[in-house]
């Protein structure tokens, strides 16, 4: 039950960003889902009531009737693929798709910036960080149109039940229950994948990081002046097969589980064309009442597979989605107090009072009993050997963490009663790699 509320709490939020985007998209994405199927079940009418005329006219005279109801038929049909084809899953789906992954990729990055380094150079968060990177550009939007399949498949579903109201509901049902396993296959093997996928964070990092050194001209070309091309190559060769590997057991499972429950559908369908048929020899159907019963019961058991499949879709991906929302939910660790102070010139001086600290899940301290005065005006170079807390000081003084003890004052009031991004406003820093962003 928890993870169905999972799904729906984050189905919602996946809608409501969906929304923020652009009301007018979403809205029309679903209703042509609805019209479409609207539509395709007037085209089946329209073929029945040509059937039956055809027949009426072969024993009588032939009329205009049969005309209209082509042309009835006709402008039926190009309505439905029009609806369905230019409308819904081109025009509507494109456009929402491209704001709905911009909206996805501004709040990622925007998380990303509001994130502090106390919990960027968390492992897990890395791991999260370079999941959601991999994952959620596809993962997530293919669940937006996971909800619009389904709004598609349920009316479908509910129209077929409207014309099996003059046929009978039994078999309908039937193909429901024999159906029903096919959701929990594909939920049972998505986790399974998704445990997968997890476990070879570490492997698809690494990945990414070769991936990286192919991208950047300076290493590019330190491999090819060293010749490393077929030994990074081999070793990206070597993790994909690793992984590919882990996916294949518990897919080639779960195609012959759902290949064994798929063979009950056709049993059902016998029996219900079997009786159908033996109406049509009573009187009790027409050929076109047979027309029309085969698309509707077809229909019904392609979107009742249909639904199923994408709510086991939908479980799947939303692990993934999970992911996406637990870092968007992420706290940072440096707190800024609501009422923080702000500096109204550059500082006279810093202080360093006693400053020790030791990173998060750390055994030694990186910086110990640290007490250090700098004057406005002054240089100042920090000189020490690799590890002995250069690059540690400096966070701290960009505070990116705060000390684990001591204090360090901004013109003798402690630095975490500032607005942080106001502090940055004081600083400036040259990196060793710079890009190229300017």
């Amino acid at each position: 039950m928890s993870q169905i509320k999972k799904i729906l709490r984050n189905l919602f939020l996946l809608l409501k960003i969906a929304w923020e985007e652009d009301k007018i998209l979403l809205i029309g994405y679903f209703l042509t889902s609805i019209v479409s199927v609207t539509l395709l079940f007037l085209v089946y009418f329209f073929y029945k009531l040509m059937i039956d005329q055809v027949f009426r006219d072969l024993a009588a005279n032939p009329s205009s009737i049969l005309f209209l109801i082509i042309i009835g038929y006709l402008l039926a049909e190009y309505l439905s693929r029009f609806v369905t084809n230019t409308l819904n899953a081109f025009y509507f789906k494109f456009l929402l798709r491209a704001k709905f992954q911009n909206a996805l990729t501004r709040r990622f990055m925007e998380k990303l910036a509001a994130l502090d380094f106390a919990i960027l150079e968390d492992g897990a968060v890395r791991n999260l960080i370079a999941k959601v990177a991999d994952t959620f550009t596809w993962r997530i939007h293919a669940n937006l149109q996971m909800i619009n399949y389904i709004v598609y498949n349920f009316a479908a579903i509910i129209v077929s039940f409207v014309v099996a109201a003059r046929f009978g509901y039994g078999y309908f049902i039937l193909l429901f229950l024999f159906a029903t396993p096919l959701y929990f296959i594909r939920a049972k093997y998505g986790n399974i994948q998704w445990s997968i996928y997890s476990s070879q964070s570490d492997k698809i990092n690494y990945l990414w990081y070769l991936r990286y050194l192919f991208t950047e001209f300076p290493t590019l070309s330190e491999i090819k002046i060293y010749g490393l091309k077929d030994y990074f190559l081999k070793k990206v060769k070597t993790i994909q097969n690793e992984i590919v590997d882990k996916y294949k057991k518990p897919i080639i499972k779960q195609t012959l589980i759902s290949s064994l429950v798929s063979l009950v559908l056709p049993v059902v369908i016998f029996f219900a064309l079997k009786d159908f048929t033996a109406g049509i020899f009573t009187k009790k159907h027409s050929l076109g009442d047979f027309t029309f019963f085969l698309n509707a019961l077809y229909t019904f058991i392609g979107q009742i597979s249909s639904l199923l499949v994408n709510f086991g879709v939908i479980y799947e991906n939303n692990l993934y989605v999970e992911d996406f929302f637990h870092l968007q939910y992420l706290k940072n660790k440096v707190k800024e107090k609501k009422r923080a102070l702000k500096l109204q010139k550059s500082p006279k001086e810093i202080r360093f009072i006693n400053v020790s600290f030791k990173y998060p899940g750390g055994e030694d301290f990186a910086l110990k009993d640290i007490n250090l005065t700098i004057k406005k005006g002054e240089d100042i170079a920090i000189v020490g050997h690799n590890g002995a807390g250069k690059t540690t000081l400096i966070k701290l003084l960009f505070r990116f963490y705060d000390p684990t003890r001591g204090k360090i004052l901004i013109d003798g009031k402690d630095l975490k009663n500032f607005n942080i991004n106001d502090w940055y406003g004081h600083l400036s820093v040259l990196f060793r790699t710079l890009p190229n962003i300017i």
